[in-house]
């Protein structure tokens, strides 16, 4: 497992599970979304992996900056015909993608397993 500023990642054949360390609150948009500080946008474009899981277990919840930068990530795998699977959100991060009807771009599991699963390798 690799560990970034932002993220704990692994790597499982086709599928990225990132796991967030922070909720973004302290980055800029500007920080995040300009580039690509932990390069998942470079193995997502280079066909090294097609799948994200996003593990939620260590935040409560995403700046708009945090959701701006998983809807980044989405659009990145589908282009690849991949998918994003977020798992262990909690009750308040579950609540903020309803609210933003993020729910409707991505599966929401309850744990890692169930994320691993439901993408094809």
């Amino acid at each position: 497992m690799k560990t970034t500023e932002l993220f704990a990642v692994e790597q499982i054949g086709v599928v990225l599970v990132i796991s967030p360390l922070c909720d973004f609150r302290e980055l800029t948009s500007d920080e995040l979304l300009q580039g690509d500080p932990a390069g998942l946008m470079e193995l997502l474009e280079n066909g090294l992996v097609q799948h994200v899981v996003v593990n939620c277990s260590r935040v409560d919840s995403f700046s708009s900056a945090g959701f701006a930068y998983l809807i980044r990530l989405w659009k990145k795998a589908q282009a690849g015909g991949g998918m994003v699977v977020i798992c262990h959100a909690s009750a308040h991060l579950q609540q903020s993608m309803d609210v933003l009807h993020l729910s409707r771009l991505w599966n929401v599991t309850e744990t890692q397993d169930q994320a691993l699963a439901l993408v094809p390798r």
